[in-house]
Protein backbone atom coordinates (compact mmCIF):
# COMPACT_ATOMS: atom_id res chain seq x y z
CA UNK A 1 0.00 0.00 0.00
CA UNK A 2 1.24 3.71 -0.88
CA UNK A 3 -0.38 7.06 1.01
CA UNK A 4 -0.70 9.71 -0.41
CA UNK A 5 -2.23 12.99 1.01
CA UNK A 6 -0.96 15.65 3.41
CA UNK A 7 -2.53 16.35 6.31
CA UNK A 8 -3.14 19.67 7.48
CA UNK A 9 -5.23 21.32 9.80
CA UNK A 10 -8.08 23.61 8.41
CA UNK A 11 -9.25 27.15 10.28
CA UNK A 12 -12.89 28.12 10.73
CA UNK A 13 -13.83 31.89 11.42
CA UNK A 14 -17.26 33.56 11.39
CA UNK A 15 -18.92 31.72 8.33
CA UNK A 16 -15.43 31.21 6.46
CA UNK A 17 -12.86 28.00 6.12
CA UNK A 18 -9.78 27.98 5.12
CA UNK A 19 -7.93 25.07 3.62
CA UNK A 20 -3.91 25.54 3.84
CA UNK A 21 -3.69 21.36 1.80
CA UNK A 22 -6.28 22.75 -1.14
CA UNK A 23 -5.61 26.46 -0.93
CA UNK A 24 -9.52 27.03 -0.56
CA UNK A 25 -11.30 30.13 1.21
CA UNK A 26 -15.14 29.26 1.15
CA UNK A 27 -17.80 30.65 2.92
CA UNK A 28 -20.77 28.81 3.23
CA UNK A 29 -19.09 25.42 1.58
CA UNK A 30 -18.87 28.45 -1.74
CA UNK A 31 -15.23 29.00 -2.96
CA UNK A 32 -14.14 32.75 -2.74
CA UNK A 33 -11.68 33.18 -5.59
CA UNK A 34 -8.76 34.63 -3.72
CA UNK A 35 -4.77 34.48 -4.95
CA UNK A 36 -2.16 33.28 -3.37
CA UNK A 37 -0.23 36.16 -1.72
CA UNK A 38 -3.24 36.96 0.14
CA UNK A 39 -4.42 33.82 0.76
CA UNK A 40 -0.79 33.43 2.44
CA UNK A 41 -1.32 36.73 4.52
CA UNK A 42 -4.37 35.17 5.50
CA UNK A 43 -2.62 31.87 6.96
CA UNK A 44 -0.23 33.57 8.51
CA UNK A 45 -2.57 35.90 10.39
CA UNK A 46 -4.92 32.53 11.68
CA UNK A 47 -1.58 30.87 12.70
CA UNK A 48 -1.01 34.38 14.90
CA UNK A 49 -4.35 34.69 15.77
CA UNK A 50 -4.79 37.85 18.23
CA UNK A 51 -0.97 38.51 17.57
CA UNK A 52 1.12 40.99 16.06
CA UNK A 53 2.24 40.22 13.01
CA UNK A 54 4.77 42.44 11.24
CA UNK A 55 5.33 43.41 8.34
CA UNK A 56 8.68 42.05 7.67
CA UNK A 57 7.38 38.30 8.65
CA UNK A 58 4.81 38.98 5.50
CA UNK A 59 7.57 39.84 3.61
CA UNK A 60 9.73 36.91 4.70
CA UNK A 61 6.58 34.65 4.05
CA UNK A 62 6.04 35.61 0.49
CA UNK A 63 9.07 36.03 -1.19
CA UNK A 64 12.42 34.24 -0.60
CA UNK A 65 16.21 35.87 0.82
CA UNK A 66 17.39 37.92 -2.32
CA UNK A 67 13.95 38.73 -4.16
CA UNK A 68 13.54 42.83 -5.35
CA UNK A 69 10.49 44.28 -5.54
CA UNK A 70 8.69 47.13 -3.91
CA UNK A 71 7.68 45.36 -0.71
CA UNK A 72 5.32 47.61 0.32
CA UNK A 73 3.29 47.97 -2.19
CA UNK A 74 3.35 44.68 -2.93
CA UNK A 75 1.37 44.00 0.96
CA UNK A 76 -0.62 47.01 0.48
CA UNK A 77 -2.41 45.20 -2.77
CA UNK A 78 -2.19 41.52 -0.86
CA UNK A 79 -4.02 43.14 1.99
CA UNK A 80 -6.29 44.60 0.27
CA UNK A 81 -7.75 42.09 -1.81
CA UNK A 82 -8.11 39.79 1.38
CA UNK A 83 -9.79 42.31 2.80
CA UNK A 84 -12.24 42.48 -0.56
CA UNK A 85 -12.67 38.72 -0.03
CA UNK A 86 -14.15 38.69 3.35
CA UNK A 87 -16.13 41.83 3.50
CA UNK A 88 -13.58 43.73 5.68
CA UNK A 89 -13.06 47.61 6.03
CA UNK A 90 -10.47 48.69 7.54
CA UNK A 91 -11.84 51.29 9.57
CA UNK A 92 -14.47 49.12 10.81
CA UNK A 93 -12.21 46.09 10.70
CA UNK A 94 -13.91 42.90 11.52
CA UNK A 95 -11.18 40.34 11.07
CA UNK A 96 -7.75 41.95 10.26
CA UNK A 97 -6.47 45.01 11.90
CA UNK A 98 -3.92 47.51 10.92
CA UNK A 99 -1.35 48.37 13.07
CA UNK A 100 0.46 51.50 11.77
CA UNK A 101 4.09 51.00 11.21
CA UNK A 102 3.89 47.73 13.10
CA UNK A 103 1.88 45.30 11.13
CA UNK A 104 -1.75 43.31 11.11
CA UNK A 105 -3.20 41.39 13.58
CA UNK A 106 -6.48 39.18 12.88
CA UNK A 107 -9.26 39.84 15.57
CA UNK A 108 -11.78 37.36 14.88
CA UNK A 109 -12.44 33.76 16.92
CA UNK A 110 -10.74 31.12 15.20
CA UNK A 111 -11.54 27.46 15.41
CA UNK A 112 -8.83 24.97 14.61
CA UNK A 113 -10.49 21.46 12.32
CA UNK A 114 -9.45 18.16 12.36
CA UNK A 115 -6.50 16.99 10.23
CA UNK A 116 -7.42 16.08 6.82
CA UNK A 117 -6.94 12.07 6.87
CA UNK A 118 -4.47 10.25 4.62
CA UNK A 119 -6.36 8.60 1.83
CA UNK A 120 -4.23 4.96 1.05
CA UNK A 121 -3.96 4.08 -2.68
CA UNK A 122 -3.25 0.47 -3.40
CA UNK A 123 -0.66 -0.09 -5.59
CA UNK A 124 -0.44 -3.67 -8.03
CA UNK A 125 2.83 -5.24 -6.71
CA UNK A 126 4.88 -7.26 -10.12
CA UNK A 127 4.40 -11.09 -9.34
CA UNK A 128 7.77 -12.63 -10.73
CA UNK A 129 7.23 -15.59 -12.80
CA UNK A 130 8.55 -18.85 -13.74
CA UNK A 131 12.06 -18.11 -15.81
CA UNK A 132 11.80 -14.73 -13.98
CA UNK A 133 9.70 -13.10 -16.41
CA UNK A 134 7.14 -10.85 -14.79
CA UNK A 135 4.09 -10.93 -16.40
CA UNK A 136 1.14 -9.87 -14.09
CA UNK A 137 1.11 -6.43 -15.17
CA UNK A 138 0.99 -6.98 -18.71
CA UNK A 139 -2.56 -9.11 -17.64
CA UNK A 140 -3.71 -6.65 -15.44
CA UNK A 141 -3.47 -3.90 -18.52
CA UNK A 142 -5.70 -6.50 -20.56
CA UNK A 143 -7.89 -6.80 -17.85
CA UNK A 144 -8.31 -2.92 -17.71
CA UNK A 145 -8.49 -2.70 -21.79
CA UNK A 146 -11.27 -5.35 -21.80
CA UNK A 147 -13.38 -3.97 -18.99
CA UNK A 148 -13.17 -0.71 -20.27
CA UNK A 149 -14.08 -1.68 -23.38
CA UNK A 150 -17.24 -3.20 -21.56
CA UNK A 151 -17.88 -0.03 -19.86
CA UNK A 152 -17.81 1.66 -22.69
CA UNK A 153 -20.31 -0.70 -24.91
CA UNK A 154 -22.74 -0.68 -22.08
CA UNK A 155 -22.96 3.06 -21.88
CA UNK A 156 -23.54 3.11 -25.22
CA UNK A 157 -26.32 1.09 -25.35
CA UNK A 158 -27.42 2.82 -22.37
CA UNK A 159 -27.45 6.31 -24.13
CA UNK A 160 -29.26 4.83 -26.89
CA UNK A 161 -32.29 3.05 -25.12
CA UNK A 162 -32.07 5.95 -23.44
CA UNK A 163 -32.32 8.31 -26.21
CA UNK A 164 -35.07 6.19 -27.74
CA UNK A 165 -37.00 5.90 -24.40
CA UNK A 166 -37.23 9.92 -24.45
CA UNK A 167 -38.84 10.18 -27.53
CA UNK A 168 -41.82 8.37 -26.52
CA UNK A 169 -42.17 9.77 -23.05
CA UNK A 170 -41.44 13.63 -22.43
CA UNK A 171 -39.20 14.53 -19.69
CA UNK A 172 -41.08 14.81 -16.00
CA UNK A 173 -39.64 17.81 -13.67
CA UNK A 174 -40.34 17.46 -10.49
CA UNK A 175 -40.44 20.86 -8.95
CA UNK A 176 -38.40 21.67 -5.44
CA UNK A 177 -38.48 24.71 -2.69
CA UNK A 178 -35.97 26.71 -3.16
CA UNK A 179 -37.02 27.93 0.96
CA UNK A 180 -38.80 25.59 2.50
CA UNK A 181 -38.74 27.69 5.98
CA UNK A 182 -41.67 29.46 7.51
CA UNK A 183 -43.30 32.79 7.17
CA UNK A 184 -43.62 35.35 4.53
CA UNK A 185 -40.59 34.91 1.65
CA UNK A 186 -40.87 37.19 -1.81
CA UNK A 187 -38.82 38.77 -4.42
CA UNK A 188 -35.83 35.88 -5.20
CA UNK A 189 -33.36 36.86 -7.11
CA UNK A 190 -30.78 34.17 -8.26
CA UNK A 191 -26.72 35.11 -8.13
CA UNK A 192 -24.72 35.82 -11.30
CA UNK A 193 -23.32 32.05 -11.18
CA UNK A 194 -26.49 30.70 -10.45
CA UNK A 195 -25.04 29.20 -7.05
CA UNK A 196 -26.89 31.40 -4.46
CA UNK A 197 -30.44 33.14 -3.89
CA UNK A 198 -31.37 36.10 -2.35
CA UNK A 199 -34.87 37.28 -1.53
CA UNK A 200 -36.87 38.87 1.27
CA UNK A 201 -38.31 36.50 4.55
CA UNK A 202 -40.65 38.07 7.39
CA UNK A 203 -40.67 34.49 10.03
CA UNK A 204 -43.58 36.20 11.29
CA UNK A 205 -45.74 35.57 7.69
CA UNK A 206 -47.59 39.58 7.60
CA UNK A 207 -44.61 40.69 5.61
CA UNK A 208 -44.63 43.89 7.92
CA UNK A 209 -40.83 43.21 8.26
CA UNK A 210 -39.05 41.56 5.94
CA UNK A 211 -35.12 41.50 5.81
CA UNK A 212 -33.10 40.34 3.82
CA UNK A 213 -31.15 36.91 3.35
CA UNK A 214 -29.13 34.95 1.20
CA UNK A 215 -28.76 30.83 0.74
CA UNK A 216 -27.09 28.64 -0.88
CA UNK A 217 -28.73 26.20 -3.45
CA UNK A 218 -29.46 22.82 -2.37
CA UNK A 219 -27.63 23.05 1.25
CA UNK A 220 -27.00 25.32 3.78
CA UNK A 221 -29.14 27.70 6.03
CA UNK A 222 -30.45 30.65 4.77
CA UNK A 223 -28.05 33.58 5.91
CA UNK A 224 -29.63 37.31 7.10
CA UNK A 225 -27.63 40.65 5.63
CA UNK A 226 -29.32 43.03 6.42
CA UNK A 227 -31.09 44.64 9.97
CA UNK A 228 -31.97 47.98 9.82
CA UNK A 229 -35.16 49.94 10.61
CA UNK A 230 -38.01 49.26 8.34
CA UNK A 231 -38.81 46.70 5.74
CA UNK A 232 -36.30 45.50 3.13
CA UNK A 233 -37.66 44.03 -0.60
CA UNK A 234 -36.54 43.06 -3.90
CA UNK A 235 -33.10 41.76 -3.10
CA UNK A 236 -30.86 42.41 -6.77
CA UNK A 237 -27.37 41.50 -7.47
CA UNK A 238 -24.33 43.17 -8.77
CA UNK A 239 -23.14 41.76 -12.64
CA UNK A 240 -19.70 40.55 -10.75
CA UNK A 241 -22.14 39.17 -7.66
CA UNK A 242 -20.14 40.74 -5.35
CA UNK A 243 -23.29 43.43 -4.25
CA UNK A 244 -27.26 43.41 -3.23
CA UNK A 245 -29.04 46.03 -4.18
CA UNK A 246 -32.40 45.96 -2.05
CA UNK A 247 -35.27 48.42 -1.46
CA UNK A 248 -35.86 49.95 2.07
CA UNK A 249 -39.00 51.24 3.11
CA UNK A 250 -39.24 53.63 6.10
CA UNK A 251 -41.73 55.73 7.31
CA UNK A 252 -40.13 58.97 5.70
CA UNK A 253 -39.35 57.27 2.60
CA UNK A 254 -37.91 54.64 0.63
CA UNK A 255 -34.26 54.19 -0.13
CA UNK A 256 -32.22 51.97 -2.66
CA UNK A 257 -28.96 50.55 -0.26
CA UNK A 258 -26.66 47.78 -1.33
CA UNK A 259 -24.20 45.31 1.00
CA UNK A 260 -21.76 42.95 0.00
CA UNK A 261 -23.39 39.47 -0.55
CA UNK A 262 -20.65 38.07 2.47
CA UNK A 263 -21.91 40.34 4.52
CA UNK A 264 -20.45 43.78 5.85
CA UNK A 265 -21.69 47.18 5.63
CA UNK A 266 -24.29 48.72 4.13
CA UNK A 267 -24.33 51.88 1.83
CA UNK A 268 -26.73 53.90 0.71
CA UNK A 269 -27.13 54.40 -3.09
CA UNK A 270 -30.17 56.45 -3.96
CA UNK A 271 -31.44 58.57 -1.09
CA UNK A 272 -35.02 58.35 0.64
CA UNK A 273 -37.87 59.64 -1.59
CA UNK A 274 -40.72 60.92 0.20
Amino acid sequence: MRETGVSGSAYRFGTFELNPREGELRKHGVRIKLQDQPLQILLLLLEHSGQVVSREEIQNRLWPPGTHVDYDNAINSAVRKLREALGDVSETPRFIETLPRRGYRFLGNTESLAPTKTIAEPTIANVPQAGGVERAPRRSRIHSIALASGILLIAAAAILWLTRRGERNALQLTPLPLAAAEGWQRYPGFSPDGNQIAYAWDETGTGSQPYIYVKVLGSGRPVRLTSGPGSDFVPAWSPDGRYIAFVRVLNQGDAINEIPALGGSERKVVPRAS
